[in-house]
């Protein structure tokens, strides 16, 4: 399998679109799927070395993921960056009853969920998108 490295932020609240210009100065590519700047496993060093003049290094990292994952946006990982929990949603107090009604009406989707052995879906990931729709208080 390919490899490539992609630029993660470190901590919450950090983005990377006012860096754009110099990623793609220096070789990074954008990938609409993966919606990440990605280089390719052979500039490694030249890409920390970017991270570490600009002194960039304090909010981003360099994380080494599959090419697959960059393009295929059916990929575990981008549709997890995209989903939220259900039990993370009961957190913030929202009651069982009124998420399965939402969902009983196409409100929220249930974009991931497992099977336990009575066929009953267990540990169901919601999207992201219809959560933050529906419950604009949270603070999620």
């Amino acid at each position: 399998m390919q490899k490539a490295f992609i630029i993660e932020p470190k901590h919450m609240g950090a983005d990377t679109y006012h860096i754009k210009d110099v990623l793609k100065l220096n070789g990074f590519k954008w990938s609409r799927v993966a919606k990440r700047w990605f280089t390719e496993f052979a500039n490694k060093a030249k890409a920390e070395n970017l991270l570490k003049v600009t002194n960039l290094n304090q909010s981003f990292q360099l994380v080494e993921v599959e090419v697959e994952q960059l393009a295929n946006p059916n990929h575990r990982s981008n549709l997890m960056r995209n989903t939220i929990s259900m039990k993370q949603v009961k957190a913030y107090g929202v009651s069982n009853s009124e998420l399965n009604k939402l969902i009983e009406k196409n409100r929220i989707k249930v974009m991931l969920f497992e099977l336990d052995n009575l066929n009953r879906k267990i540990n169901k990931q919601l999207s992201l998108q219809d959560v933050k729709r529906e419950f604009k208080n949270l603070p999620i």
